[in-house]
């Protein structure tokens, strides 16, 4: 099963190559297919104006990652995208999107606990440490270090 991620801008994947990848993406509007030997967790960057798209794939222990050129939105030029692939009947996809202004940098993530009643993520740094944890009928997150909840659905 693919889990796919597409952005406008440049792409940075600054990853080590697969030594020998099973079998590339098929899909046939793809270009430029590359395949990288992820560790636990991997980070790719879009450079966009104004600043920088930062994903951070977490988890991926048996996972394969691959990044390709694919078409854009209807009228755009093509954008690059992350394919994190998973064998099995099911599989959770752990990730964190960050939008960063020039100049600054990503907060560092951490997966904090993954199993099947819930996912817990920190992203560290800044003034307050942010902890976000998913459950199967909810999301939410808590900001540590203030007096404030907050929940959505």
């Amino acid at each position: 099963m693919d889990w796919v991620y597409h952005n406008a801008g440049h792409m940075l994947a600054d990853l080590p190559a697969a030594t020998s990848p099973s079998t590339l993406p098929s899909y046939q509007y793809l270009e430029e297919i590359q395949a990288y030997q992820p560790a636990d967790c991997a980070t790719l960057t879009w450079e966009v104006e104004g600043g920088k798209v930062v994903l951070t794939l977490l988890d991926l222990n048996g996972a394969e990652l691959f990044t390709a050129r694919g078409p854009g939105f209807l009228g755009q030029e093509e954008m690059s995208l992350a394919i994190v692939r998973r064998r099995g009947q099911s599989g959770d996809f752990v990730s964190v999107i960050q939008i960063v202004g020039d100049g600054e940098q990503p907060r560092p993530v951490s997966i904090l606990e993954h199993n099947t009643d819930r996912i817990v993520v920190r992203l560290s740094g800044w003034l307050e440490a942010a902890t976000y944890e998913l459950t199967p009928n909810s999301a939410r997150r808590w900001t540590t270090g203030v007096r404030r909840f907050r929940s959505w659905r």
